[in-house]
């Protein structure tokens, strides 16, 4: 699905955690937040993300990172999320 209506200078992130001890323990907005600090390039202007509409354990992670629900893009069951890019990272 094309990314319309979305900033120019975007640059996507995807986590995935397969261990299921790890699972519900915080670790994704956390990993997604030192992620950001440590590798930000600040020639973007916004993070995206898709993640799966049900899988309700991402968005969460995900919000509690900073991004913001943006569309529902339902053609392909997904939520679209950004995150601007900021001096928060430093």
């Amino acid at each position: 699905m094309p990314l319309i209506d979305l900033p120019e200078k975007l640059a996507t992130l995807d986590v995935f955690i397969g261990e299921a001890d790890y699972v519900g323990q915080d670790i994704g907005s956390q990993s997604i937040i030192l992620f950001l600090k440590q590798y930000c390039d600040y020639s973007y202007t916004h993070i995206f993300v898709d993640p799966d509409i049900n899988n309700i354990a991402a968005i969460k992670a995900y919000s509690k990172a900073g991004f913001k629900k943006v569309k529902t893009a339902e053609l392909v069951n997904e939520i679209w999320m950004l995150k601007e890019v900021n001096n928060d990272y430093e």
